[in-house]
């Protein structure tokens, strides 16, 4: 939340002073001249590029803003994530998300980090455990979902249903089963510049995973709107 708060005022601190600055109450400084450079060709000013995402426009980076900081606000309110449905791409670290569902899920069941690992349900209905984060947003590119595994396609991002993770222990039969499921990586964003994680996913018996990794299939979290 603090984050969300101190990029917030500097955006509103440089809007505010592009708008003296244009009403003339203001003084021509270098950094004025380089807001007034960046916002009139529809730029994100270095300032403002204080956390990971694609290349967008100025306009679309304060539409994107705009969407994070509220779903800020509620994830704030809300008494448990696992309560919440999560825009996972929203997040302005979903890397750092990771790693405090997995603690905090260790803490819970008294366990080391090591023992825990993530399990995903794509689609269906909702995993009957309190202990599963509902995830919406995600894409796959390089194959389709359907009948709970993946599935070829021409198209070259499919949405992805809502999804649940889960950090399970490593020696429960749920993990077991995924042992020969293909690790599919998932990135930030279609730059495939930042991996987040991956995630073990069921493919069809008679197509071997070669083909995926032609395919170079991978899940993005957030996805040019």
């Amino acid at each position: 939340a603090g984050f969300g708060k101190s990029l917030l005022k500097k955006v509103r601190q440089d809007l505010s002073l592009l708008s003296a600055a244009c009403e003339g109450t203001a003084k021509s400084t270098n950094e004025v001249r380089q807001l007034i450079q960046d916002l009139s060709t529809d730029q994100v000013p270095k300032a403002w590029q204080r956390f990971a995402m694609a290349k967008v426009t100025a306009t679309q980076y304060l539409s994107d803003l705009v969407k994070r900081l509220e779903q800020l606000r509620t994830v704030v309110s809300c008494s448990s994530l696992q309560k919440h449905r999560l825009w996972y791409g929203g997040l302005f670290f979903p890397e750092a998300f990771l790693t405090a569902s997995r603690q905090a899920v260790a803490q819970e069941k008294k366990v080391s980090l090591e023992e825990l690992n993530l399990l995903v349900q794509i689609g269906g209905d909702a995993p009957p455990h309190d202990d599963a984060f509902e995830m919406t947003g995600l894409h796959l590119e390089g194959a389709a979902w359907a009948n709970g595994q993946l599935v070829v396609t021409d198209e070259l991002s499919v949405a992805l249903p809502l999804l649940w993770l889960r950090w399970v222990h490593i020696d429960s039969p749920e993990f077991k089963q995924t042992a020969d499921y293909l690790r599919v990586p998932v990135y930030l964003n279609t730059s495939r510049s930042l991996l987040i994680t991956a995630f073990s996913l069921k493919t069809p018996k008679d197509i071997p995973n070669a083909v995926w990794v032609q395919r170079s299939v991978a899940v993005t979290l957030w996805t040019k709107q």
